[in-house]
């Protein structure tokens, strides 16, 4: 009591020095500027002080951690802390804390740790080690290295790595997990593109084995040409390697050759005879074109031919004849002057895109040429030394000049999709939705799935084909399934997971057992989620097995925006399972659950991500937990453990003095 209250006093002093010293207790610890105090008491089941082991103290900065471990005391064992004692292990306060160790006289006791190394299945991959020591002495465990596995963490069931032997035996189990195997595959890519390095097709994919030939050859893509290797391309053909390989096809779109059309504008009498010259203009197929009527000395426009094409339209592909008729005029007519007008096109480098409109008029007469739309180019301006493109026709010739620039178009890709439905007889779905996605034009192909519980059968009436050429429209493949037979004396459980709409929001599992043999069902957690409540027209999520199929559906509702989680994670997050003489035949959709045997023979679990469902064994399926993102247990620190001899005489001495020394003893680890 009185090294206590020294010690409060004590700890209220400034402290003027540090030192370092050792208690025979193996007690240790550092003071520096210390302001708090921990004192220890070593006390047998009486409460009386053990001989030899007087109280002890450390001294540390107020917020510093301590932990103090029972010494081994020869004689007597370490029974625990007494009622009200402070921790072995905390911080320091500006309060005495008091730690009272209490020991039962007689013979020391030994405990035993034995560290297992096993697989995630609880196979074991080494021998066991084990220890035995006194108990109170601190053990430490270390996890093996083991060729072709990786340590993963403690099993939950585990005793920690390191911590103090006990009476009986404390079982450190260490998980590892089985390394991926060496690929021994390659693969080859192959792409289609355009001399933009755009995709014209899908890419497709082939594999082999490591040094065994592959050959890829081109597509034909409506369009464009004969496509050659891309710089830098593997080549069409070679041998696969453990890098995959891309093979890439450069595609040059087809020019296709512009039509021309001709327009042959004659000037003839009633008796046919030509009285002008013919005007003959030339012009692209489908453009528009227009003559003229000319006014001729001596005769007088009359009609239009009989046969003769219209004086305006548009360019054929061939030659287009319009004929106008004259009659000759019976008295001398005055004498008059023609001008022409010739109306240019061309582009910026002053190269004609297109051949020139010549007219001609009487002087003094109104003239207008026209800007033409010509395919590949795009009006830009009149040339600078042009005549008005539009104006009066003088004595002579006048020239119009139209300037373009060539457009750039670039090619227009238009995709298609397919949707590919899986549904049984009823036309319900089993199985999720695929989609595929390509250039119109291009090929897709589709294939029927192998689905647990059901056989193909065919395709659905209205189904599009499996194979078969992108549309401008989406395309459905709908594949239709008969459910599979039982045996008679076997009995079905599906269990289903919908929305509140009736949608599928995980695939069905599918269990098979004998007639009267119990199931056992579990709802699952499902991200974005919340389960709601059973089908009304659900079957019991727990029973027996029945002739024919009983269908279990869990209803789910999904969450707000806010994010919230479905109300059984953590919790149930289990894949339903019959229970009872059956056989699974879900696919695997969810993370594994793998099964082992504790120390204590209790069958432990642990949730894997991106695992296959384990197959049920023994006759049961087998159950999920969900991950917690923790692989072993959270082991408290071990410090260092400090301990101070009696420093009694020590500290009156410097009370009386006005000056304090503390020693202290160097820290073992």
């Amino acid at each position: 009591m009185l090294f206590g209250i020294l010690a409060i006093l004590f700890s209220a002093l400034p402290v003027q020095a540090s030192a370092t010293g050792e208690t025979s207790d193996g007690a240790h610890a550092v003071a520096v500027e210390a302001t708090g105090t921990v004192v220890a008491d070593f006390d047998d089941e009486n409460g009386q002080p053990i001989a030899g082991h007087p109280e002890a103290w450390i001294m540390r900065d107020v917020g510093s951690k301590y932990t103090w471990n029972p010494p081994v005391i020869p004689g007597y064992t370490y029974k625990g802390l007494a009622p009200g004692s402070a921790p072995v292990t905390g911080v320091i306060t500006n309060d005495v804390q008091f730690i009272k160790f209490v020991y039962i006289k007689g013979a020391v006791t030994q405990g035993t740790v034995t560290t297992n190394f096993v697989d995630d299945h609880g196979k074991t991959l080494q021998p066991p080690v084990t220890t035995t020591a006194n108990t109170g002495t601190p053990y430490t465990t270390t996890p093996a290295v083991i060729a072709g596995y990786t340590f993963k963490g403690l099993a939950p069931h585990s005793a920690p790595a390191a911590g103090q032997y006990t009476d009986g035996t404390l079982q450190v189990t260490y998980i590892y997990t089985k390394n991926a195997p060496v690929v021994t595959n390659g693969q080859v890519v192959t792409k289609y593109v355009d001399q933009n390095g755009k995709p014209l097709h899908a890419v497709t994919d082939i594999s082999g084995k490591v040094g065994t030939d592959y050959t890829t050859t081109p597509l034909t893509i409506a369009g464009y040409d004969k496509p050659q290797l891309a710089a830098g391309s593997a080549p069409t053909t070679g041998k696969f390697s453990t890098q995959t390989q891309t093979v890439t096809f450069v595609y040059r779109k087809t020019v296709t050759p512009v039509q021309y059309g001709t327009v042959n504008a004659q000037y003839v009498d009633t008796q046919g005879q030509a009285i002008h010259s013919a005007i003959t203009t030339k012009g692209i197929a489908g453009t528009k074109y227009a003559t003229s009527q000319l006014t001729i000395p001596g005769y007088t426009f009359k009609q239009m031919a009989k046969g003769s094409a219209a004086t305006s339209g548009v360019y054929g592909t061939g030659a287009t004849t319009v004929t106008y008729v004259y009659e000759k005029n019976t008295t001398p007519p005055p004498v008059v002057q023609y001008g022409t007008v010739n109306a240019q096109y061309v582009d910026s480098q002053d190269r004609a895109i297109h051949d020139p409109i010549l007219t001609e008029g009487v002087v003094g007469t109104a003239y207008t040429t026209h800007q033409l739309t010509i395919p590949g180019y795009t009006f830009k301006q009149v040339a600078a030394d042009s005549a008005a493109t539009s104006g009066m026709y003088m004595d002579g010739a006048l020239t119009v000049t139209y300037v373009y620039e060539k457009t750039v178009t670039p090619p227009v890709v238009q995709n298609g999709t397919v949707h590919i439905q899986y549904v049984d007889a009823q036309g319900h779905a089993i199985h999720p939705s695929e989609m595929t996605q390509g250039m119109v034009g291009t090929v897709y192909n589709t294939d029927p799935l192998t689905i647990a519980g059901y056989t193909f059968k065919q395709m659905a009436a209205a189904s599009a084909t499996a194979n078969g050429i992108y549309l401008g429209t989406p395309q459905t493949v709908t594949y239709v399934y008969a459910k599979t037979i039982m045996p008679s004396k076997s009995g079905e459980v599906i269990v289903q997971y919908e929305d509140d709409q009736g949608h599928m929001l995980r695939q069905d599992i599918d269990t098979i057992g004998k007639v009267n043999s119990p199931y056992a069902t579990k709802r699952l957690g499902i991200q974005g989620y919340t389960f709601e409540e059973m089908a009304p027209d659900s079957a019991p999520v727990d029973g027996k097995y029945q002739p024919g199929e009983q269908i279990v559906t869990y209803v789910y509702r999904e969450n707000d925006q806010g994010g919230k989680t479905s109300d059984t994670a953590g919790q149930n997050n289990n894949d339903a399972a019959g229970q009872g003489d059956q056989n699974t035949n879900s696919r695997p959709s969810q993370p594994s659950m793998i099964q082992y045997m504790d120390s204590t023979s209790t069958m432990g679990s642990v949730g894997l991500a991106n695992t296959p469902e384990t197959a049920a064994q023994g006759g049961q399926a087998a159950v999920q937990l969900p991950q917690t993102g923790k692989t072993a247990a959270q082991l408290p620190q071990t410090g260092e453990t400090a301990g101070w001899t009696s420093v009694l005489l020590t500290v009156l001495g410097a009370m009386l003095s006005g000056s304090v020394v503390v020693t202290q003893r160097k820290r073992h680890d």
